[in-house]
C-alpha cells in the first residue's frame, strides 16, 4: 500500500465509522433511556406505591429516579454504541491493517542501512513512534470528540501494530549478523504472521469495555433499589 493509498484508506475509514457510530449511538442511548424509565416504572409500581408514601414524597421520588435513570441511562448507552460501533469496524479492517503495517515496517526498517542483532529495541521504538505520529498528524483528523475517538482507535492501532512488529524484528534478527537479514525478509515475515494476530488483542479489549459497562450499569442502576430496599 502506497502512503497516499494508505491515506485515503484511513480517511474514508474514519469518515465511515463516525456515520457508523452516529447511528450506533442514537441506538443504544434510545435503548438506555427507555431501559432507565423502565427502572423508574419498577420502583415506583413494586417500592413506592406499596409504601403507601404520599403524593409529594411519591412525585419527589419520581422525578429524582427520572434523572438517576435518565443521566445513567444515556451514559451507558453511549458507552455501549460507541464500543459497538468502534469493534464492528475494526472486525472489518484487516486489509487496511496489511497495509499500513506494510507502510510503516518499510518506512521504520528504510531507516536502518544494515540490520543485525545490535540494533537496540528503543531505537526501532522511537523510529516507529515518530513515523506512526507523522501519519496520524497527515490524515488530519477533525476536531471535537469523534474526532478524538478517531485519534484514540488510530493511536491503539499504532501501538498494537508497534509492539507486533518489535517482536517479529527482534526475532527475525536473532543470531544474525550484519547483511544476513534484509527489510524484504522482515516484511515478508510480517506478511506471513497476518494482521489477525494485531486485531485480536485490540478486540479483546473491546470486550473488557463491554464487560465493564454493563458491570458499572448494573451497579448504577441497582442502587435507587439498594436504597428503598433498605429503608
Amino acid at each position: 500500500m502506497e502512503k497516499s493509498g494508505g491515506g485515503a484508506y484511513w480517511k474514508n475509514f474514519f469518515s465511515d465509522l463516525l456515520t457508523g457510530t452516529f447511528k450506533s449511538l442514537f441506538t443504544y442511548c434510545a435503548g438506555g433511556l427507555a431501559l432507565g424509565m423502565s427502572a423508574v416504572y419498577v420502583l415506583y409500581r413494586f417500592f413506592m406505591e406499596p409504601a403507601g408514601w404520599n403524593a409529594f414524597l411519591q412525585w419527589t421520588a419520581v422525578l429524582l429516579s427520572m434523572a438517576w435513570y435518565g443521566a445513567w441511562g444515556l451514559f451507558h448507552g453511549l458507552a455501549a454504541g460507541a464500543v459497538s460501533a468502534v469493534e464492528r469496524k475494526l472486525s472489518e479492517m484487516v486489509d487496511g491493517l496489511h497495509g499500513l503495517l506494510d507502510l510503516l515496517s518499510r518506512e521504520v526498517l528504510g531507516r536502518f542501512p544494515k540490520l543485525d542483532n545490535r540494533i537496540p529495541r528503543e531505537d526501532l521504538e522511537r523510529k516507529f513512534d515518530e513515523i506512526g505520529k507523522s501519519y496520524l498528524d497527515e490524515l488530519r483528523l477533525k476536531r471535537g470528540p469523534m474526532g478524538l475517538l478517531c485519534r484514540i482507535v488510530f493511536a491503539t492501532i499504532l501501538k498494537s501494530l508497534k509492539f507486533f512488529f518489535l517482536d517479529e524484528v527482534a526475532e527475525k534478527l536473532k543470531g544474525k549478523t550484519a547483511g544476513a537479514v534484509t527489510p524484504a525478509d522482515i516484511e515478508s515475515a510480517l506478511r506471513r504472521a497476518g494482521a489477525e494476530m494485531v486485531l485480536s488483542p485490540i478486540l479483546d479489549n473491546f470486550l473488557l469495555l463491554k464487560i465493564f459497562n454493563y458491570a458499572f450499569m448494573i451497579v448504577t442502576f441497582g442502587i435507587p433499589f439498594g436504597i428503598l430496599w433498605k429503608f
